[in-house]
């Protein structure tokens, strides 16, 4: 909620006293120099900041309570904490100042996150996302995974869209374009280490005969030009010069 909204409702004495104690019966109020939590389970994110909701706008709990305090609050200025606690609502921790104000209390305060990544931050990291992983809390829903594969079906329906994929992920447009996906030298051989000895069932050299006899090149009638010979001449020599390298 703005400044001046907020502002107009504490004018009326009416909505003010209203406010106030409905405002003040979600706070415990401890002693004066004490920080007064707010004990409401609404809250405005993950840092707790507490949360209140007036004529259907939601507010942060600590800019109420320091225009209760104070009549109103200075139009586009923050409130900060000088507790540093956020679901403080003692007007005696609550200042009003600039954006930038409120990131030098963050610098001082060490709350910001910037520089490099320690070994204990990377650990607190790590320790975090495999808590998040194992509770699936970042995971998406079953609710979330049907709205996303019914939206992937009706893009598919739509043409003029596949038309769009199919030319953003043509040529030079493809991200794997250019890029070859042949095995390592190491993996290669471990692949013919464990393929040796092994022999095609007669199930699978029916299958490749049938597959060799649908190409246009294997059809009745279909000549090779010399070109394509010398590819494949090229290409059996190098499949043979590779067998006959030995398994490290």
């Amino acid at each position: 909620m703005s400044a001046s909204k907020l502002n107009t409702i504490l004018a009326d004495p009416a909505l003010r006293a209203k406010l106030e104690k409905r405002f003040w019966s979600k706070v415990d109020r401890r002693g004066p120099d004490e920080c007064w939590p707010w004990t409401s389970k609404a809250v405005l994110s993950t840092l707790k900041y507490g949360a209140l909701n007036l004529n259907g706008i939601v507010t942060g709990s600590h800019r109420v309570a320091y225009a209760i305090a104070n009549g109103s609050i200075p139009d586009d200025l923050l409130v900060r904490h000088s507790c540093d606690n956020p679901p403080c609502c003692n007007p005696k921790h609550l200042i009003a100042g600039t954006q930038a104000d409120n990131v030098q209390d963050m610098i001082t305060r060490g709350r910001n996150y910037t520089g490099a990544m320690t070994p204990d931050r990377i650990s607190r990291a790590n320790q975090t996302r495999r808590a998040n992983r194992a509770s699936g809390k970042h995971h998406a829903s079953e609710h979330q995974k049907q709205i996303a594969r019914e939206e992937l079906k009706r893009r598919w329906a739509d043409p003029e869209w596949r038309k769009r994929w199919s030319e953003n992920m043509s040529g030079e447009n493809n991200p794997t374009f250019g890029r070859t996906f042949q095995h390592t030298d190491e993996a290669r051989r471990k692949i013919a280490a464990a393929n040796v000895g092994r022999k095609h069932t007669e199930e699978a050299k029916a299958k490749m005969r049938a597959m060799a006899l649908g190409r246009p090149s294997a059809k009745k009638g279909t000549k090779v030009s010399e070109e394509t010979r010398e590819k494949m001449r090229a290409a059996a020599a190098r499949r043979k010069t590779k067998r006959q390298q030995p398994i490290e």
